[in-house]
């Protein structure tokens, strides 16, 4: 209440000085302008007094008297406006929208004022003058005396202390407080409490962070579950070693044992598989056969042959919705346990962009699939063997800039099938569904599909995203495998494989 009484109080003050400076500033202007006035009185009284001695006092007509009447009237609004334009001269320039109207004014009136003349034209001269000089002394006596009564009342107002507004009712403190109602701001804070919680909850789990539920696959987007891979120390120690010998291929350029000279300056092999495999292996179901996680996998690859005995072909793709699923991962140790049961096996890396499949062999990546799209190899001397019995390697070949373009041509469907009728088994290892469309042209040749999701990675629209687009390319989906699990959400793996020193948590190399 006492800072509403103290604007209020301000605002009556500040608009009394407003207003006193205002008649301050009229009033001045009214002084300066009255003795120039009164000498045109003056003036216009003795030019007029002068004519009638020498005339020797006539008598207006009617017409005489029209003409006079009609004249004052015409020049008192003229004056007026003459005084308006002074006054607004000393605040403004003479082309400002506000002397520009006054201006406008004066002319309509100037012009009426010269059409009035012109109908009295006719009126002898004598006459005439007579009613002009007169007129012009009635006119400089009314402006004069309007002027002097002006300043008499500006005089009288710039002494009140009141302004234009006035306060109709002061005001007073409430007895008690009429905002915040404790009935109201209770139940909505909690009720928004809750709300805000539960909006946390929602984003964090739907935007902010992935899947983490391995039963979602299954149940929202009805994809069979086929596994749950633990997140494994022993494949952490792999992947440094991977990214080792990644590195020291990039930096190196030399020779590759068995490949052709147009692919290096070497003598192929004659028409067999030309590499060794001479790299020592860093696959987990080939360096840690017993790890856990790979014991879930071999559930995996159960389930895989019993879909495969009713697939169109022994074409398998691992498909994943973004980089670092573990598409690559899946797909070597799958490719391990098959040769392991005595199936021929070919793994193909598919991803021409950033395929590092041939790493976990120990080889470097030229001499692959892209050679033998662009023509620069043959299907069969671009196979090579691998210290596990029974797996050949099809590396990706040298990284290009558009392979979906090679995967498009019709040589690259004609290869799959002449794989597929070599080998009993093809797994294809593919680039992230939702990058790029590598993955959708591979689909539809491919008798099974493996996706390959990591648990917390990918979100449920990413995963439904990736379903639909595998649904849209034609994929025949087996099913789903939940990769790098922490192992504290996945108790009854710890029971059943051991515990303490015993157990061996899970990981999956991330592709």
């Amino acid at each position: 209440a006492e800072v509403a009484n103290a604007i209020s109080q301000q605002y009556m003050l500040t608009a009394v000085a407003a207003k006193q400076r205002n008649d301050s500033s009229t009033l001045a202007f009214i002084n300066k302008e009255l003795p120039r006035l009164h000498a045109e009185l003056d003036k216009a009284e003795q030019a007029l007094s002068s004519f009638q001695t020498k005339a020797q006092s006539m008598q207006p007509t009617s017409e005489a008297q029209a003409y006079l009447q009609g004249g004052i009237d015409f020049d008192r609004r003229i004056a007026d406006l003459q005084i308006q334009r002074t006054q607004l001269l000393d605040r403004y320039t003479p082309d400002s929208r506000w002397v520009r109207n006054i201006d406008e004014q004066l002319g309509q009136l100037r012009a009426q004022k010269a059409e009035f003349d012109s109908r009295f034209a006719a009126m002898p001269s004598s006459e005439r003058k007579n009613v002009d000089l007169t007129r012009d002394a009635k006119v400089a006596e009314q402006v004069y005396l309007g002027m002097m009564q002006k300043a008499e009342e500006l005089s009288v107002r710039r002494a009140s202390t009141t302004g234009g507004a006035h306060i109709v009712d002061e005001a007073a403190a409430p007895f008690r407080p009429v905002k915040p109602d404790p009935l109201i701001v209770l139940p909505g804070g909690v009720v928004l409490g809750l709300l805000l919680g539960v909006s946390t909850v929602f984003v964090r789990r739907h935007v902010l962070m992935g899947v983490t539920d391995p039963l979602f696959v299954e149940a929202r987007l009805g994809v069979p579950l086929m596994g749950e891979v633990l997140y494994s120390q022993q494949q952490a120690r792999l992947d440094q070693e991977i990214g080792a010998l990644q590195r020291r291929s990039l930096s190196s350029r030399s020779a590759v044992p068995g490949l052709p000279a147009r692919v290096q300056n070497a003598t192929p092999a004659d028409g067999r598989l030309v590499a060794t495999g001479g790299g020592v292996s860093k696959v987990l179901a080939d360096r840690y056969p017993d790890d856990p996680s790979i014991e879930a996998l071999r559930s995996v690859r159960t389930s895989l042959s019993l879909d495969l005995a009713h697939a169109p072909n022994n074409i398998v793709m691992m498909a994943g919705p973004t980089p670092a699923a573990g598409k690559s991962f899946v797909a070597a140790n799958m490719a391990v346990l098959h040769a392991e049961v005595g199936s021929r096996v070919l793994l193909i890396d598919a991803d021409m962009r950033a395929g590092h499949l041939a790493y976990y062999f120990g080889q470097p990546n030229r001499g692959g699939l892209s050679e033998v799209l662009k023509g620069a190899m043959q299907p069969h001397e671009a196979l090579r063997r691998t210290s596990v019995e029974g797996l050949t390697l099809l590396s990706c070949g040298s990284r290009i800039a558009n392979p979906a373009a090679l995967l498009m041509r019709h040589n690259f469907r004609e290869l799959l099938q002449r794989y597929s009728q070599e080998f009993d088994l093809v797994i294809v290892d593919t680039p992230p569904f939702l990058v790029v469309t590598d993955a959708a042209i591979i689909a539809g040749d491919a008798g099974a599909t493996v996706l390959v999701l990591r648990s917390g990675m990918q979100s449920e629209e990413e995963i439904a995203e990736t379903v639909r687009k595998l649904e849209r390319s034609e994929a025949r989906v087996t099913g789903a495998v939940f990769n790098a699990i922490p192992l504290s959400r996945s108790h009854r793996y710890y029971g059943y494989y051991g515990s303490g020193d015993d157990m061996e948590p899970m990981f999956d190399a991330t592709a």
